[in-house]
């Protein structure tokens, strides 16, 4: 048993980093104050350039290299391929039942801006297809993403089209075919 933790480990002065899995003793997650891992953490991937989002997608990991502007799709056989590439600083990922991925970003295509306060979308990659699309635009200071199965939920300063806020989780509808319905604020900071 146990839980599968995972963790992405940063190497100075070239910010190359590693991800490491390892397996974690139930009774640390029920809360218990012995925190010895069950067995040896076992670095799956190194030399990535600045790793941020994690996520499962069955058995395989998906990892957000920040600094490639792509996502890896690693296997438990130990595989390391290109999931998405072409993608301005991904940062955050969700995964749906249906396979579709969802990706955080500056945006999909085109260069990256120096201010801290663009505009962040959220990218939908098409189980079926594989294309990118942006689905979720003008998201000031954008966070970590998460989904229920009827919404998908994200972390940020404040959606555009919204009321001006200092802190919002904003929530997107599913709608049919991955695409994202209008937002709101699910929470807001005034």
């Amino acid at each position: 048993g146990g839980v599968v933790v995972m963790a992405v480990v940063f190497h100075r002065p070239y910010q190359r980093a590693q991800v490491g899995i390892g397996r974690v003793a139930p009774a640390l997650v029920a809360g218990a104050e012995d925190k010895a891992p069950t067995g040896p953490a076992v670095v799956v991937a190194s030399g990535l350039s600045r790793p941020k989002g994690l996520a499962l997608l069955g058995a395989d990991l998906l990892i957000a290299e920040e600094g490639t502007g792509r996502v890896l799709h690693l296997t438990p056989a130990g595989a390391l391929s290109v999931f998405a590439s072409g993608i301005r600083t991904p940062r955050w990922l969700a995964v749906a039942h249906d396979g579709t991925v969802y990706v955080t970003a500056h945006r999909l295509t085109g260069t990256d801006g120096s201010d801290p306060l663009e505009g962040k979308v959220i990218i939908r990659r098409d189980p079926a297809t594989a294309l990118l699309s942006v689905v979720a635009a003008n998201i000031r200071k954008l966070g970590a993403i998460a989904l229920n199965g009827s919404a998908l939920f994200a972390t940020a300063q404040r959606q555009e089209s919204l009321p001006i806020a200092t802190g919002v989780i904003l929530r997107y509808p599913l709608l049919s075919g991955g695409t994202l319905g209008s937002p709101a604020y699910f929470v807001s900071i005034a």
